[in-house]
């Protein structure tokens, strides 16, 4: 398989960067993973206040658990505030850049790899 593949699929599959390590560029790598991972806590902790937000709200009607009410808070609630929405559309950005950098920095290794090669090839019918 080659590298533009193997590296795209490592950063679609695994974690936007995986592909970037596995082709030696890690300061690139460790970017992506870091954003991501950031991104990835300030939507976990968005939800865990919202999950207890609603459960402060269950608790306050009497511990009585109504699936209307419940679904009202969450959508009412602010998992649609700008940070959510910016933390993952990072994630998202970030798992498409991922993808296609990796694409593109493999691309140019199998295009090198090929070039060399093809001089070794040249170099060895000469002699």
């Amino acid at each position: 398989m080659r590298n533009s593949v193997k590296g795209a699929l490592l950063s679609a599959l695994v974690l936007p960067g995986a592909g970037q390590l596995w082709l030696k560029h890690y300061l690139r790598g460790f970017a992506l993973i870091a954003t991501v991972s950031v991104a990835f806590a300030v939507v976990a902790l968005k939800a865990f206040r919202q999950a207890l937000s609603i459960l402060e709200q269950i608790e306050t009607a009497g511990g009585a658990v109504d699936l209307v009410a419940i679904m009202g808070s969450a959508s009412h609630s602010s998992a649609l505030s700008d940070g959510f929405m910016s933390a993952s559309t990072l994630m998202v950005v970030c798992w498409v850049v991922g993808i296609v950098d990796a694409y593109v920095v493999g691309n140019r290794q199998d295009l090198a790899e090929q070039s060399s090669l093809l001089i070794l090839k040249t170099t060895q019918k000469d002699r």
